[in-house]
């Protein structure tokens, strides 16, 4: 009776032993599982970053060029300026300068008609002078 129940007691025991590597296998498998998602979770997070790295990359270049052709746009805008500035002060000397011309042509010409003035007045005084000679001879 004895080795009946120790017999009772082993078969009981390797039930609970199949019973716990059973157990101990399926934890092992989803374990395994687990495992083999976390890689390739990881995986994925890897590939997602590079291709956000390489997309900011690409932005940041992008970002670069048109900084660049800002600052072209903008020496080029100075230069413009600069010359438009360039031509104003010529344009103003340039119509200084006529202006001056002008005023000494106004001056030029009032000089001309005095002295035009003069000598008709002259020429009146010869001409008076030549026919009291001619009416004085006559007589």
């Amino acid at each position: 009776q004895a080795h009946a129940e120790v017999q009772q007691l082993l078969e009981g025991e390797q039930a609970a032993n199949a019973a716990t590597q059973k157990a101990l296998a399926e934890v092992q498998e989803e374990l395994a599982a687990e495992k083999e998602a976390q890689a390739l979770a990881l995986e994925q997070a890897k590939e997602a970053q590079s291709e956000a790295a390489s997309a900011l990359q690409g932005l940041q270049d992008e970002l670069s060029t048109k900084q660049q052709a800002h600052a072209e746009v903008q020496q080029l805008l100075e230069g413009e300026q600069a010359a438009n500035a360039a031509t104003q002060k010529a344009l103003a000397e340039v119509q200084e300068e006529l202006a001056a011309e002008k005023e000494a042509q106004a001056l030029a010409l009032e000089q001309a008609k005095e002295a035009q003035s003069e000598a008709a007045s002259a020429l009146q005084g010869l001409q008076d002078e030549l026919s009291t000679k001619q009416q004085a001879h006559a007589e």
